[in-house]
């Protein structure tokens, strides 16, 4: 078990982190600031406190990962650096899906390739992971065209990061469900703040432009993909709570829905959150009979 000390590190501070520099984004954009900027710190905030979250749960860093969640590290650093650039242009934005949907699995998974997996397996697994990955990548940027720009955003991706953790903590790896509860941690203070700061901190609060953005995707889903790879192939996070976690994002689209449609925004929204909600509650029940079943069969 974590000490009180890692805990502080690895949950508390990058939380701390994260919500001062989405109170300094919102003291910007009051004043005019370039809003490029603002959705790249947005971005920035949130990757920037998983970093400060994996040092504290790690202690130290190597230079060249011993193991594959050491790997999460340096993938966050590069998320931030591609949201700098991934609300502005759609083809570069593209082409960094594309790339990171082939890098990532086998960055991550490179234990596999060497030990486990023959050149035939290793390419089916390769091309099937690489289309999952890409497929999410698109879910997630969807989502923020579909989603209220509001707290619901947050609020979605703190119920996907708690659903991922209590998965990986019936999955037998409290240290992956750590990792996942730094994601917790920093989506509570985003969810918290985008709460109260439009009513706290101004007056004209139309347009919430401080809730999250599309810039933040690469950061959301590469997180979201190196935790569930780890789970899935190094721990026993059953493969159907991974994909019911993967697509949940996707029933935001209900929005396009005729009958959905016509609905008034705070239905609409009420729908697309009971939706995405039972899709995780799904993905934990599932972790829940299956780790029912091993104690089971072991007594």
């Amino acid at each position: 078990m974590p000490s009180l000390n890692q805990l502080f590190y690895s949950l508390l501070l990058p939380a701390i982190v994260c919500g001062s520099i989405y109170v300094l984004v919102d003291y910007l954009w009051q004043r005019g600031t370039n809003q490029n900027l603002l959705q790249w710190l947005i971005a920035a905030a949130l990757g920037l406190g998983y970093i400060i979250g994996h040092i504290g749960l790690e202690g130290k860093l190597t230079l060249i990962p011993n193991e594959s969640r050491h790997w999460i590290f340096y993938l966050a650093i590069v998320a931030i650096g591609s949201s700098s650039y991934w609300h502005l242009s759609k083809y570069r934005g593209l082409i960094s899906q594309l790339l990171y949907s082939i890098l990532i699995p086998r960055i991550l998974l490179d234990s596999y390739y060497q030990h486990w997996w023959d050149t035939f397996e290793g390419v089916i697994w390769w091309l099937c992971l690489a289309l999952t990955i890409f497929i999410f990548f698109r879910i997630v940027q969807q989502s923020f065209h579909t989603l209220p720009s509001n707290a619901t955003i947050p609020f979605v991706y703190l119920g996907i990061s708690g659903g991922t953790v209590l998965i990986l903590a019936l999955s037998g790896s409290i240290l992956l469900a750590l990792h996942g509860s730094i994601l917790v941690a920093l989506f509570t203070v985003l969810w918290i703040l985008t709460l109260f700061l439009p009513k706290t901190m101004r007056s004209d609060s139309e347009d919430n432009f401080i809730s999250l953005q599309a810039g933040v995707t690469p950061v959301i889903a590469i997180l979201l993909v190196g935790i569930w790879l780890n789970g899935y192939f190094y721990a026993e996070m059953p493969a159907a709570s991974v994909l019911l976690l993967a697509i949940a994002p996707l029933f935001s689209q209900v929005i396009r829905i005729p009958v959905i449609q016509n609905l008034n925004i705070n239905k609409t929204q009420i729908v697309q959150v009971a939706l995405i909600a039972l899709c995780v509650c799904i993905a934990i029940s599932i972790a829940v009979i299956r780790s029912i079943s091993i104690s089971g069969s072991i007594y």
